[in-house]
């Protein structure tokens, strides 16, 4: 009877523990998400004369709003797919053999759900296209003299 007590105990602190870990988890991909989503927005305010140059040559509005949110799809799929790739290999190959060994009793098989990759693999796809659609209509929207005022 002790002994499940103990065991009780131990189980519970280490609930909190996994707890803190996921509130850890959630706020470092919230920050993740909003360094994505500036970096984008940076770079689609440095290409103004770029997208001037395109509507100058004849580019349609929904031209440039398109290359601007497919750009930003392939970033956020390639950060997807380099995060996916890395912690697959880590937990696969590094350090989930290492946790089966220790703490076989409580994770007797430690590795990532499929549904935790494909989540991890479209998130930043989601994420870049929502963070730089509001400057891609805004590029669009205005003139070829403003885009083009801005030689440096």
């Amino acid at each position: 009877m002790l002994f499940r007590s103990m065991i009780g105990q131990l189980m519970s602190s280490f609930s909190g523990i996994l707890s803190a870990l996921n509130l850890i988890g959630c706020i470092l991909v919230a920050t993740m998400a909003l360094i994505l989503v500036n970096m984008i927005n940076m770079r689609l305010r440095e290409r103004k004369f770029e997208f001037g140059i395109l509507r100058a040559l004849g580019y349609r509005k929904g031209q440039i709003v398109a290359l601007i949110l497919g750009e930003s799809c392939v970033i956020g799929l390639l950060g997807g797919a380099a995060g996916v790739v890395l912690s697959k290999w880590l937990i696969d190959h590094a350090i989930g053999g290492q946790i089966e060994q220790t703490m076989g009793s409580l994770f007797p098989y430690f590795s990532i759900p499929s549904w935790s990759l494909v989540v991890a693999l479209f998130l930043p796809v989601i994420l870049a296209v929502a963070g730089s659609s509001s400057q891609a209509v805004r590029a669009s929207e205005q003139g070829i003299t403003s885009l083009l005022k801005d030689i440096e």
